[in-house]
C-alpha cells in the first residue's frame, strides 16, 4: 500500500508539471496532411518529409474515405519523404493512396525548424495545410556550416521486476540506441544498439546475481550513390533466415532491385566474443516492382551455417509480396533445407520447412476477407543435434488454416473475427481457436479507444474460454496516455479439472517534454499455481 500511495503521489506531480506546462503556453496546433504513395512487404512510404514540418517518431494516422485504418511511427524521414516500419498483417490495411495525417503543436514546429536552420538541414519549409505560413512563425533560412556529429536515438534506463510469493527476480538495465549519420566523413554512418542489464534471481534457498553487458548491433555503414558496405555486428533484414551476424554486407540497389551478400560469424552474446567456428554466409536478390495495377516485391537468399566448422544448415528463402488493382493482396514465403537427416547421416535432398501462404481480398473499404496457410515442420539442426537418435527428431508437418473476416463499421467501430485449425501430421485430432473482438476508435474524437472480444481453443490437452476488454485514452495531444487491460481465461482440462486465471495489466505514458518520456506498466496475474505481479518502468532521453 505504501508503495501505491508514492507512486500515486509521483503520477500527480508529474500531471501538476504538465497542467502548468500547458497553462503557460497555447498549444495550438497544425495539420499535416499527404497520402500513402508505395508499399513494400514491412515498410510504407509516404509524401511528407521534414519540409512539411514532420519528424522521426511522430505520430501518423491513416484514413480512407473519412474513416480512421490505422497510426503509425515515423522510423525514416527526408526533405520530402517519410516511412515507417509495419507488420504484414497491418499493411493489407492500407492501400497507396490513403490519406495521412499528423497533427503537431505549432510552437513544436518552430522549435523543430530552428534547430534545423541552425545546423543547415532545412532550406524552405512548405506546411502542407490551409494554414497561412505566416501564422506558424517559420521562416525560411539557410546554414552555411553543416554540424561535425548528427545523431538520433534513445538513452534508458529501465527496470523489470518480476514477484511471486516464493521467487522475485528484477532486471535493472542501462540502454543504448543512437545512429550517428556523420561522422567527419560523409556518407558515413555508425548504429549502435546495447545494453547492460544486472539480473537478480532470488528464492527462499537461493540467489543468483548476473550483470550483462550485451551488444546486439554496433555496424559502421558506408553509402556511396547505390551502394552500401556494412561491418560489425550487423542485423542483415535483407536475407530472412541467417539472423544477427558479426560479419560484413554488402548491398547493391537502385529504385527496384537490390542483391549483396553477407559473411561472418554467429554472435555470442553473452560474452560479446568472436567464435570462428561458427560461420555463416548468405546471398540475396530483391525485386520490387509496380505500375497502374500491380505492385510488390520478389526476393530469394541462398544461406550456409556451419557449427563447429561443420556443415549445419543449408536452405533456400523465397519470400513474394503481390498486391492488385488494391482489391487483391498475396504474400507466400517457404524456407527449403537442401539437405535431410537420414540414418544419422546427412543425404542431399530438397525438404520443405515451411511455407507460408497468405490471401486478401477488399472488394470494398469497409470489408476485408484472408486466409493464411501455415505449412511447417519443427526446425532441427545436423550438428546441434547430432547426438540424438533420429527417433527423437520430430519430423512431421504441422499445419494452421486461419480465417479472418474484418468490418470497419461508421464511428470508427471494427468487427475481427478469427478462426483457424491446426493439423498434425499422423493424428487425427484437430486443434481449434477462434476469437470474436470489436474495437472503438477515438471515441466523439475524445482520443479514447476501447476493445473487448471472446476467444475459444479446444486442443487435445484443454478448452480455453477467453474475456477480454480493455481501452486506451491520450490527453493534451497525446503526450499522455493511460490504458488498461483485463483478460480473464478459464480452463478445462482433458481430465476435467476446471480453473480460471486472470491478467490486470494497466500502463502509463508521460510524454515530459520533446524529448523526454516516461514510462510505467504494471501486471497483476492471478494464476492456479501462484499470483505474481510484474512492473516495467523506464524513463528515456531522445536525440
Amino acid at each position: 500500500m505504501a508503495k501505491l500511495k508514492i507512486i500515486l503521489i509521483g503520477i500527480t506531480f508529474l500531471l501538476s508539471l504538465k497542467s502548468y506546462s500547458l497553462a503557460q503556453v497555447k498549444e495550438d496546433t497544425i495539420k499535416i496532411e499527404g497520402k500513402v504513395v508505395f508499399l513494400t512487404i514491412d515498410e510504407i512510404y509516404f509524401d511528407i518529409g521534414l519540409n512539411d514540418g514532420l519528424s522521426i517518431n511522430d505520430t501518423v494516422f491513416i484514413f480512407r474515405n473519412g474513416i480512421k485504418i490505422d497510426s503509425l511511427i515515423i522510423t525514416e524521414i527526408s526533405e520530402r519523404h517519410s516511412k515507417a516500419k509495419i507488420g504484414i498483417e497491418k499493411a493489407k490495411n492500407i492501400k497507396v493512396g490513403d490519406i495521412v495525417v499528423a497533427k503537431k503543436i505549432k510552437r513544436k514546429i518552430a522549435e523543430q525548424a530552428e534547430k534545423k536552420s541552425s545546423s543547415g538541414q532545412v532550406e524552405t519549409n512548405n506546411i502542407k495545410t490551409q494554414t497561412p505560413l505566416e501564422e506558424t512563425g517559420l521562416k525560411k533560412e539557410l546554414s552555411p556550416k553543416e554540424p561535425i556529429i548528427k545523431s538520433h536515438g534513445r538513452i534508458s534506463v529501465q527496470n523489470y521486476s518480476l514477484f511471486s510469493p516464493s521467487y522475485k527476480y528484477q532486471r535493472p538495465a542501462f540502454l543504448l540506441i543512437a545512429n550517428f549519420d556523420k561522422i567527419f566523413v560523409d556518407n558515413l554512418k555508425i548504429n549502435s544498439y546495447s545494453k547492460i542489464e544486472y539480473n537478480l534471481q532470488k528464492n527462499n534457498t537461493w540467489t543468483n546475481r548476473q550483470t550483462r553487458f550485451l551488444i546486439y548491433q554496433l555496424s559502421i555503414e558506408y553509402h556511396l550513390a547505390n551502394f552500401t558496405f556494412s561491418a560489425g555486428r550487423i542485423f542483415p533484414y535483407s536475407s530472412p533466415g541467417i539472423g544477427g551476424t558479426d560479419g560484413i554486407q554488402l548491398t547493391m540497389q537502385n529504385q527496384f532491385l537490390s542483391f549483396g551478400f553477407i559473411a561472418g560469424t554467429q554472435p555470442q552474446m553473452d560474452n560479446n566474443s568472436i567464435n570462428l567456428s561458427n560461420t555463416k554466409f548468405s546471398f540475396f536478390v530483391s525485386k520490387d516492382f509496380r505500375n497502374s495495377s500491380i505492385s510488390g516485391r520478389t526476393s530469394i537468399s541462398y544461406s550456409k551455417v556451419f557449427k563447429d566448422k561443420k556443415l549445419d544448415e543449408e536452405f533456400i528463402y523465397i519470400q513474394n509480396f503481390i498486391r492488385i488493382s488494391r482489391l487483391t493482396d498475396l504474400y507466400l514465403s517457404s524456407q527449403i533445407d537442401l539437405n535431410q537427416l537420414s540414418g544419422g547421416q546427412r543425404v542431399k535432398k530438397p525438404t520443405f520447412r515451411n511455407l507460408f501462404a497468405s490471401f486478401g481480398f477488399s472488394p470494398f473499404n469497409w470489408i476485408r476477407f484472408s486466409l493464411d496457410l501455415n505449412t511447417y515442420r519443427n526446425i532441427y539442426l545436423f550438428e546441434t543435434m547430432k547426438n540424438l537418435p533420429d527417433s527423437l527428431i520430430d519430423k512431421r508437418f504441422r499445419r494452421d488454416l486461419r480465417g479472418r473476416f474484418y468490418i470497419n463499421l461508421p464511428l470508427d467501430i471494427t468487427l475481427n473475427l478469427t478462426t483457424s485449425l491446426r493439423l498434425i501430421q499422423g493424428e487425427n485430432h484437430r486443434d481449434s481457436f477462434t476469437s470474436l473482438y470489436t474495437n472503438i476508435s477515438d471515441i466523439f474524437s475524445s482520443g479514447l479507444d476501447i476493445s473487448a472480444g471472446l476467444s475459444y481453443v479446444n486442443t487435445r490437452f484443454s478448452k480455453i474460454l477467453g474475456k477480454e476488454i480493455s481501452f486506451e485514452k491520450f490527453f493534451w495531444n497525446r503526450d499522455i496516455g493511460l490504458n488498461c487491460n483485463l483478460t480473464s481465461y478459464t480452463y478445462t482440462t482433458s481430465a476435467g479439472e476446471k480453473f480460471t486465471n486472470s491478467i490486470l495489466r494497466i500502463g502509463f505514458l508521460f510524454n515530459i517534454s520533446r524529448n523526454y518520456n516516461f514510462l510505467i506498466d504494471f501486471e497483476r496475474n492471478w494464476q492456479k499455481s501462484a499470483n505474481t505481479s510484474i512492473v516495467f518502468a523506464e524513463i528515456s532521453y531522445k536525440f
